[in-house]
């Protein structure tokens, strides 16, 4: 009987920190998504496309 009341302490320790521990991450990881799009964007408007403008320029001076 000892040994049933020490076992069936420990699975309900065990299952108190198994809900504990498995914490929803999905509005940090949306954090995250969100925070790679925006440096995606701020990337292409300000990098990205200033040089492919610069490089079509380039080309059509040449074509010329």
């Amino acid at each position: 009987m000892k040994y049933l009341s020490k076992l069936m302490s420990m699975l309900l320790m065990g299952a108190m920190l198994w809900t504990v521990g498995c914490a929803d991450y999905d509005e940090e990881i949306r954090d995250l998504n969100n925070k790679v799009d925006d440096i995606h964007q701020s990337l292409l408007e300000n990098q990205i496309n200033p040089l492919k403008a610069d490089l079509e320029a380039n080309k059509k001076a040449l074509n010329d």
